[in-house]
């Protein structure tokens, strides 16, 4: 608990930091704190801390995709809607096209051990699912 109240206060002489002095950006200072916290957790602590994946996507990840939408300039997002169109239609395209070549390259198991062939139709079902996904997270699914 005191860790989180520490954490607390910190990002809150952060924000008032940041918005009256402009000497590196927000991300720059930000990595700068998690740098020289994570070195204060170690000498106190006396080992590192472990990453919780469930912690960031389930709290801290909803946080800031909000604060990104709320913060959103909508006249700039306006005006260059049509490249994230694009770009997005694109992407998804290229990405379905890689999964789907990279199908027949890679060999699938199950569990138990036994050897997978998807086929054709297979194939394109699967590319399809994972290419209108987030477009990291298919990458996470295929090992070599």
């Amino acid at each position: 608990d005191l860790v989180f109240i520490a954490l607390l206060m910190l990002y809150v002489v952060w924000s008032y930091a940041a918005e009256r002095i402009r000497v590196l950006h927000e991300t720059g200072v930000a990595a700068l704190a998690g740098l020289i916290a994570g070195g204060i957790a170690k000498c106190m602590l006396g080992r590192t801390l472990s990453f919780d994946y469930e912690l960031f996507s389930l709290v801290l990840l909803p946080m800031v995709i909000f604060g990104a939408g709320f913060n959103l300039q909508k006249k700039h997002f306006f005006e260059h809607s049509s490249y994230i169109i694009a770009l997005g239609i694109m992407g998804t395209i290229i990405m379905y096209t890689m999964l789907y070549q990279a199908a027949s390259l890679f060999t699938f198991t199950t569990w138990q051990g036994q050897r997978v062939d998807l086929g054709g139709q297979r194939s394109l079902i699967m590319a399809s699912v994972l290419a209108s996904s987030d477009t990291v997270a298919p990458i996470s699914f295929l090992s070599p």
